[in-house]
């Protein structure tokens, strides 16, 4: 009796060559898709990773920067208030030679 597939003696549609190599080909292939998705889901994770690293990484630095920014200020206000402090101005010597001569 021939096969009810491909029509040739010797095997049934059960045994037929034709048909298991499909088959065959059909596991092979949903294989490869389902190893194609978990090698993107894998590659989605890492990069996900990577981004939250990133943006902690780009949150430090701004961190760091703003702090260095206020202590630069603060070192400009005090280099301001020494340089006052240094250098007298006219006014100031002014005051110091009427004190000197009042007393």
């Amino acid at each position: 009796m021939p096969c009810s597939h491909c029509k040739q003696e010797g095997h049934n549609k059960r045994t037929c060559p034709i048909l298991k190599e499909f088959n065959d080909l059909q596991l092979q292939q949903e294989l490869f898709e389902k190893e194609l998705l978990q090698k993107e889901l894998e590659q989605k994770a890492v990069l996900k990773k990577k981004q939250a690293e990133q943006s902690l990484f780009i949150q430090q630095q701004i961190i760091e920067y703003e702090e260095a920014e206020k202590a630069d200020l603060e070192r400009q206000k005090q280099e301001e208030l020494s340089k006052k402090l240094a250098e007298p101005t006219k006014e100031h010597l002014r005051e110091l030679r009427l004190q000197h001569f009042m007393k």
